[in-house]
């Protein structure tokens, strides 16, 4: 205060609430005219009863006190309520408990303090008041003469002097005895000494009935004609100005008085407005001098030599309007910017104007509580609510990313419809396939209806987030890092509520959205309060209980810092900013005592710490100590410079939860430097979770021998970072065989040939499995052929297809199986097959050929079929008995006609020997002759 009187010459000084004059505000006394027509001795004396109605700080009190003041100053007694006693709102009803009687002798009361007391002797209603210096005297005199006489002091007979001293005495007695008189009251024939208290035990009598004799002689005594009564609505009983009428009532009952009663009241203290008009026989409405249209305007106007923004008093004025109200504003506001010399004016005018409107919720805002602290926690919540939900989508969206197999959206719709086994309008027998039903939009059974591709993609949510995650990875990836770093950055304006219903909620976020009221509200209005803060912290600080303020600022540390000893320094109210600023520069033992003890709470002091820090040098500095003199702390890296990430990379400081351990990822993914990554993947003493998402999305290309953790082979497959080479192949066959991952892996890479041939063993476990014919041929020429492979090892896994395949490259052993197997798979030959060898072999074993392979093998001219002719000349149809005779008789025209039953076909004579006898027995067989015989001259007769 000392600080604000010294600056009273520069700084406004503050203004009083009491009613202004009119004159302050306007050139015209605007209702002397109609109050000059009711008020003068001589006018009407039939309008006794007059109303000054308007709402709460019209300015009524302001238009009455400017009228006295030019007229009338000594005619008029005033009664005001506006602290009254019976003011008590219950809390159940809108009204306020009160007696009747009370409000009367209240009015007494205040009445009989204005009025002089020696007008009213005989009143009963005494004021207590001290005896005067001239009543001292007298008494004194009475007393002194009183002695002389009774003792004849001095002893003077029938002298002048004692005629004198006698006759004085007996006067003083009079005088006495008139002012004892009084004093003294009949009542019931019982003599009472009235007190000169007005405080009077009224039992259950009506008291205006009781001492209507003595109030009216108190009213008539007063030498006044007006009574001006305030506030008298707010009881909202009726019954007290009826009483008050009749009073005016019996005041100008004999006609030598004309008694004026104001009330100064609301427009609403009559519901009925017959009644109004029925019980005044005047009404005054006083126009506001201050209402919602006009209070920007007396803001502006109160405000004028302050640096305010309009859209702020635009919006406070909007919820002041009343005057006397922003009166005290303008005038707390003084007093609050001297005492701190803030620079911050809006915030500061904007929690004053809290402070008036609000009054009662105040004290909990200074301590973090009340209705601001529920909208800020509810929004802190809401924030830590959706930042929560959008990690956890990211880290599903990782897991899911890890654990499948697929690297485009062919692949991953194969697998989804092989594990649910889900039934389609085409068959998908392989990823091509799918390719081909994702092109053309196929139709697919999901949810008890046959939907198309797109519809199944939104509907089924599963299948959509393994698609987002193969198809959509970085892209959402990215979205939700912005979304979360948008979260992290937003401010409470983006949570403005849709239904705003009560007046407070309204101010409140209109001036939050606007940003008056910011997220350090507590701190804006704390500063107001000096070093309030300061002991709140250092109360908590000295408990070791309370709210930690991490980033409260003080204006001394020095004043009490070697008042506090070591121990309250291991703290973690103690935890600040400053503080530990200042321990770095002053005290050293306290500073790593704070340091040293961050270990023990859970609340990312020296990450904070950091963040607080601008310059890059004070945060190195600051960082190294914290290495140092806190060994065991884990830091989490959210916004901390890079050079301090990698530092704590380097030296495994971090905390393993998968929020932080997703930052670790992403930052490694954007620093570039596969060289670093791939040393964290083989450091055993890192996160496992973190090495592997290095591994699976920070590293691009890496080779099986850089990876010294064999574990984590099977990720680095399912990720797609192996270089997909003949030698890594190699290299993960030979120390896991072929599993899943590696299958996976073959199957959806291009395989590059790096010189290196493929391992014997891995090939024929490919074929063992279900890889598709296409892919196992890209890796036929980079076999390492040892020998050849032999069917009975493996004929009831591989697939005919595959069987060919290896027939076709020489690779398998012709075994009667093998073409057994393609017999029975009605298989034609492969080219390769149709050879001399094969004809021999087939013959030989014989192997019963199919017609189609009789076919490539008569079609082979260059073979020599006579025996294979000759073996299974039973299994030849038509026209290949057609092409045989050709190739076995030198008579082929007899056997066409002998076909074609031309004519005289049966008088033909054909030569004997052993390939024309075949040829006719295919005819009896197959019904064109019924016999042939021998005729002895060297040929055969037909019938």
């Amino acid at each position: 205060m000392k600080k604000f009187l010294k600056k009273r010459d520069s700084e406004p000084r503050v203004r009083r609430m009491t009613p202004l004059s009119r004159t302050i505000n306007s050139n015209i006394n605007e209702y002397d005219e109609y109050l000059n027509q009711v008020m003068a001795p001589d006018q009407d004396d039939i309008i006794r009863n007059i109303a000054i109605t308007g709402k709460y700080g019209s300015g009524k009190s302001s238009v009455i006190d400017t009228y006295f003041s030019h007229y009338y100053e000594n005619d008029y007694l005033r009664v005001s309520f506006a602290t009254f006693k019976g003011q008590r709102q219950t809390e159940e009803e809108n009204i306020f408990n009160f007696d009747p009687n009370e409000i009367y002798l209240n009015i007494i009361n205040q009445v009989i303090y204005q009025v002089d007391a020696s007008k009213i002797p005989l009143t009963g209603f005494k004021i207590k008041k001290p005896l005067t210096k001239k009543r001292k005297w007298l008494l004194i005199a009475t007393g002194l003469l009183s002695v002389s006489w009774y003792f004849n002091l001095p002893n003077i007979a029938y002298s002048w002097f004692e005629y004198a001293r006698n006759s004085v005495a007996i006067g003083l007695w009079l005088c006495f005895v008139w002012h004892a008189l009084s004093s003294i009251s009949i009542s019931n024939l019982v003599m009472k000494v009235k007190g000169i208290s007005t405080d009077l035990k009224l039992g259950n009598d009506d008291f205006f009935e009781k001492y209507s004799d003595e109030i009216v002689y108190l009213f008539r005594q007063s030498g006044k004609r007006i009574l001006i009564i305030e506030d008298l609505d707010r009881f909202q009983d009726i019954s007290v100005f009826e009483k008050l009428r009749e009073l005016n009532t019996k005041l100008n009952a004999n006609g030598h008085s004309n008694w004026k009663f104001l009330f100064l009241i609301k427009d609403d203290i009559f519901l009925d407005a017959n009644d109004r008009v029925k019980f005044f026989d005047l009404i005054i409405p006083i126009v506001p001098f201050m209402t919602a249209a006009n209070s920007y305007d007396k803001m502006r106007e109160m405000f004028e030599d302050k640096s305010f923004d309009d859209e702020l008093l635009f919006t406070l004025s909007l919820f002041v309007t009343d005057y006397r109200l922003l009166i005290n504003i303008l005038n707390e506001y003084t007093v609050f910017h001297s005492s701190t010399n803030t620079s911050e004016r809006n915030e500061l005018l904007t929690m004053v104007v809290y402070k008036n409107l609000y009054p009662s919720d105040f004290d909990d805002v200074q301590n973090g509580r009340g209705k601001l602290s529920e909208i800020f926690n509810e929004y802190q919540t809401f924030v830590e609510s959706k930042k929560s939900q959008l990690v956890t989508e990211k880290q599903e969206m990782v897991k899911i990313r890890e654990s499948t197999a697929a690297t485009n959206e062919a692949e991953a719709f194969f697998l989804y419809v092989s594990r649910k086994s889900l039934s389609t309008r085409r068959t998908i027998a392989s990823i091509v396939d799918a390719e081909r039903f994702i092109a053309e939009n196929g139709n697919i059974y999901s949810q008890n209806r046959w939907v198309n591709y797109s519809q199944f993609l939104k509907d089924d949510n599963d299948y959509k987030k393994i698609y987002m995650a193969v198809e959509k990875f970085e892209e959402q990836i990215q979205r939700l890092n912005k979304e979360i770093k948008q979260i992290e950055d937003s401010d409470i304006v983006s949570f403005v509520p849709d239904d705003l219903a009560t007046e407070h909620d309204k101010m409140v976020w209109t001036l939050i959205r606007q940003g008056y009221i910011r997220k350090n509200y507590v701190d804006v209005v704390n500063r107001f309060y000096g070093e309030e803060n300061s002991r709140q912290f250092l109360q908590n600080a000295l408990v070791g209980q309370g709210e930690l303020n991490m980033d409260l600022e003080f204006d001394s540390i020095g004043n009490w810092w070697k008042k506090l000893k070591l121990p309250v320094f291991k703290t973690p109210q103690i935890q600040n900013f400053y503080v530990l600023e200042y321990a770095k520069q002053n005290d050293r033992d306290k500073y790593e005592i704070m340091i040293r003890n961050s270990v023990n709470f859970n609340n990312e002091f020296l990450e904070k710490m950091l963040r607080h820090l601008n310059k890059p040098e004070e945060k190195n500095q600051y960082f190294e100590d914290f290495i140092e003199y806190a060994p065991t702390y884990l830091f989490n890296v959210k916004d901390l410079d890079k050079k301090i990430i990698l530092r704590i990379l380097n030296d495994v400081r971090y905390t393993t939860d998968p929020e932080n351990i997703e930052l670790l990822v992403e930052y490694l993914v954007d620093n570039l430097d596969e060289d670093l990554d791939k040393n964290l993947v083989n450091d055993t003493k890192q996160d496992i979770q973190l090495r592997l998402g290095v591994l699976t999305r920070a590293i691009t290309q890496i080779d099986f021998e850089e990876m010294t953790d064999k574990s984590f082979w099977d990720s680095a497959l399912s990720a797609k970072v192996v270089n997909p080479t003949i030698t890594n192949l190699n290299q993960y066959f030979e120390e896991n065989g072929l599993t899943y991952e590696l299958k996976n892996f073959i199957t959806t890479n291009s395989i590059r040939d790096d010189g290196v041939e493929l391992d014997w063993h891995l090939f024929k476990e490919m074929l063992n499995d279900d890889i598709s014919i296409g892919i196992l041929n890209q890796f036929i020429t980079k076999l390492n052929r040892k020998d050849k492979y032999n069917w009975e090892e493996f004929k009831s896994e591989v697939t005919l297809d595959k069987l060919i395949l290896l027939i076709e490259h020489s690779m398998v052993e012709l075994t009667a199986d093998v073409f057994r197997t393609l017999h029975d798979g009605n298989t034609p030959l492969p080219t390769i097959l149709i050879s001399q060898n094969v004809v021999d072999f087939l013959t030989e074993e014989e192997i019963q050929p199919l017609t189609g392979w009789i076919n490539q093998i008569i079609d082979m001219s260059s073979l020599n079929i006579e025996n294979f002719l000759k073996t299974f000349i039973r299994l030849l149809d038509k026209e290949q008995y057609q092409k045989t005779t050709l190739l076995l008789s030198d008579q082929p025209e007899k056997f066409e006609k002998i076909l074609n039953s031309s004519m005289n076909y049966t008088n033909q004579k054909i030569t004997k020997n052993s390939n024309n006898e075949l040829l006719l027995k295919w005819l009896v067989d197959k019904g064109y002759i019924k016999e042939f015989s021998d005729d002895g001259r060297e040929n055969y007769t037909i019938r």
